[in-house]
């Protein structure tokens, strides 16, 4: 398994996402993947083209923040329905708004 594959697997146990739901979301995001590819890439039966992995990756970095996002928002953990995944893509936005200006601001 590459490192990306197992990083990304990882990251999908983090937020409790399934490879179904992750790949829905993925597909959202304009990644051409499918189920089953993606269930081998992250179990170590195979090796994901290294830009599709870093696409995936990156998505994977976004639900970490709405997966955080969520967590900071509520003073009881709701968890992030996964299947959801217009709901998905309009949280990804907002994550990423929310990274880009802590980012900039920690710079600055």
């Amino acid at each position: 398994m590459g490192i990306l594959e197992q990083k990304i697997g990882e990251r999908l146990a983090q937020v409790n996402c399934s490879v179904r739901n992750f790949t829905e979301i993925a597909r959202e995001a304009n990644v051409k993947i499918n189920r089953t590819t993606l269930a081998d890439a992250v179990s170590g039966k195979l090796n994901l083209d290294s830009i599709v992995a870093s696409e995936l990756l990156e998505l994977t970095a976004d639900m970490l923040w709405i997966q955080k996002l969520a967590e900071a928002k509520s003073p009881t953990y709701i968890p992030v329905d996964w299947a959801s995944t217009s709901r998905v893509t309009d949280l990804r936005l907002v994550a990423r708004y929310r990274r880009f200006t802590e980012e900039n601001e920690a710079s600055q």
